[in-house]
């Protein structure tokens, strides 16, 4: 993923690692709904927290005398 970001100049923030979250990697197969459901909600507020800071970094940048 990483060397993916990097051909478009962008490096990640934040890694998750998804085997520490309990996600096994099994090759050839889907992943497990179940498991993907019960994850959304934490990996949504992470992301959602990522948004928030980048959008107060960015207004105080913006900001007069920023």
């Amino acid at each position: 993923m990483k060397a993916s970001l990097a051909q478009h100049g962008l490096s990640p923030t934040v890694h998750i690692q998804l085997a520490q979250r309990g996600v096994k990697k099994v090759y050839r197969t889907d992943f497990d709904e179940d498991q993907a459901r019960e994850l959304l909600p934490e990996l949504r507020q992470q992301v959602q927290a990522l948004n928030a800071q980048y959008a107060a970094q960015t207004a105080h940048r913006s900001a007069p005398g920023g």
